[in-house]
């Protein structure tokens, strides 16, 4: 139903609006109803209708005035004029000002009905426009995240496609310099387990303002990310020259997001920093040296800002495993030989008694460490990185509270088993997997430049013709009508923006012929590109 607001200060004009049509029939319904332009404005604000009809001269608060004052907050809602023939030129000063329309007293039934209808045909085209905005940034914002992600992952991109990205989701950064900040949210996954979609998603919101207001406030410039396990992390750009005297500054605004989290959420978080890097492209350092500080939430506890003059401080202290001991369980979890690895776990854990790790804390970095040794062989044989980072943050929870070296030495057979050691029986089919999985990574990391079986099979060391058979056998498609797919609807979310030309947009999904770009076009879509983009409400 479309809502219906009344205002005049003559009852008999409310009463003669109100009872000249079948509202409910037509869909619509009268929301309420006032004689004082004033007291309308307050209505209008909480009822929020579509429409308003509205008196254009009333004592007090008149129409004009009213419908200036509501148009700042419901730029939307649409205003229909009741004048006499002596006020009409007040009506001319309406419309110029973007009213929708009008009607003459005596209102006539017919053409009150005949212009609600068409405010009703109007209403219905903003709503659905804003829906379709909506759902473009969102889509928008879901490619940009997904590039952050890529870059804190360490994907290397060719200086013109990171070009054409970084101008692609408008992003920045002059300097030279990068730092990543994680902010995890603590006790995320036991809050996580009494919250439906809506607060979970609400959380994730309330950090993002909160880290954006903070970042905008010290002037820094940077971008956000979410990231699988439930953190938020943010892409600082800042000068290399003077980092030690920027550094507590960077550190004073992780405070304060910290701080304001803990204000206004019933949540707290942890920041952790990397160290400053010195192009894009080692972005993952930072990204990684971040999550290593965040680990020291062991030791430090929660609430607060752990940086890398932190971290460092504490590493130098002990070590966490000799290199030679990393080396041979790698041996023995990349030969999926259970037996030998638990024995040695056994062997390594029960050697702690006259050793110097024997706090909580260091049990706890020490369980860490082989953790992610586990998770890392885990990813190269196969399994889903993003379920991963998912799960290594659930054993991490799990963790949590241990103090007896016993437990820590259990928790990670079980981890192995669980994530690694299984891998014996997934054979082949995983390795088929993985590489089908890596095949659609690298085309939505690289679908604007060159792309083909050739390429990737560089990339995953694998012969082209194999990596054909298996994409095949997997998805039931050819790749090449994958990555044609994917091209075309990354050119059709490109295609809402008014910035972009058509020629522009062939080049930024990866074709450098534009009319072969239309023929593709017009042969998956159906249309060619200025048809389609007829059809898309225009981003500005």
């Amino acid at each position: 139903m479309i809502k219906v607001f009344i205002v005049d200060d003559e009852k008999w004009v409310r009463q003669s609006i109100k009872h000249s049509i079948a509202w409910e029939e037509h869909g619509f319904e009268i929301a309420s109803e006032e004689d004082d332009g004033l007291d309308a404005l307050g209505k209008i604000m909480e009822l929020r209708p579509q429409i308003v009809i509205a008196d254009i001269r009333m004592p007090g608060l008149d129409g004009i005035e009213l419908f200036k004052m509501v148009r700042m907050k419901l730029p939307h809602t649409l205003f229909i004029f009741i004048s006499g023939y002596s006020h009409f030129n007040y009506v001319q000063d309406a419309l110029n000002l973007g009213a929708f329309n009008y009607i003459l007293k005596p209102i006539d039934a017919g053409k009150l009905l005949e212009v609600l209808l068409n405010a009703k045909s109007r209403t219905i085209q903003l709503e659905q426009s804003v829906r379709d905005q909506a759902m473009a940034r969102h889509s928008l914002g879901m490619l940009k995240n997904r590039f952050l992600n890529a870059l804190l992952d360490g994907t290397r991109f060719a200086e013109t496609a990171l070009a054409a990205k970084l101008k692609q989701f408008g992003l920045a950064f002059p300097f030279g310099g990068f730092v990543v900040l994680r902010i995890a949210i603590d006790n995320y996954r036991s809050i996580k387990q009494h919250l439906n979609f809506n607060d979970i998603e609400l959380m994730s919101f309330s950090l993002r303002n909160i880290a954006a207001e903070v970042i905008a406030k010290y002037g820094l410039i940077g971008a956000m990310a979410d990231l699988s396990s439930g953190e938020l992390a943010v892409l600082l750009n800042v000068q290399q020259d003077g980092w030690e005297e920027t550094e507590p500054y960077v550190r004073k605004a992780a405070e304060e997001i910290a701080a304001s989290v803990k204000q206004y959420q019933y949540f707290t978080v942890t920041i952790g920093m990397g160290d400053l890097v010195d192009e894009l492209g080692r972005l993952n350092e930072s990204n990684a040296q971040a999550g290593r500080s965040l680990d020291y939430r062991l030791e430090l506890g929660n609430d607060r800002v752990i940086a890398p003059s932190d971290r460092k401080e504490r590493e130098d202290r002990f070590d966490l495993l000799p290199v030679e001991e990393e080396t041979e369980l790698l041996k023995l979890l990349d030969g999926l030989n259970r037996p030998a690895f638990n024995e040695r776990i056994d062997k390594l854990f029960g050697s702690l008694n006259g050793s110097r790790i024997r706090q909580p804390f260091q049990l706890g970095f020490l369980f860490r460490h082989i953790c992610g040794l586990i998770f890392m062989m885990a990813a190269r044989k196969g399994h889903s990185t993003s379920h991963l980072q998912e799960e290594q943050r659930a054993v991490h929870d799990q963790a949590e509270g241990m103090t007896q070296a016993d437990e820590f030495r259990e928790l990670l057979k079980s981890v192995a088993d669980r994530y690694l050691l299984a891998a014996d029986d997934a054979g082949d089919q995983g390795e088929k997997s993985s590489a089908v999985r890596k095949m659609r990574e690298y085309v939505y990391a690289h679908y604007e430049e060159k792309v083909d079986l050739q390429v990737l099979a560089g990339h995953l060391y694998m012969h082209p013709v194999y990596l054909s058979k298996i994409f095949k056998q997997e998805t039931g498609g050819n790749f090449t009508d994958f990555l044609l797919g994917y091209r075309m609807s990354m050119a059709k979310e490109l295609m809402r923006h008014k910035a972009y030309e058509l020629s522009d947009i062939a080049r930024m999904v990866g074709f450098d012929d534009y009319s072969y770009f239309n023929k593709q076009f017009r042969k998956t879509q159906g249309l060619s590109p200025q048809e389609f983009r007829k059809t898309v409400e225009m981003i500005p």
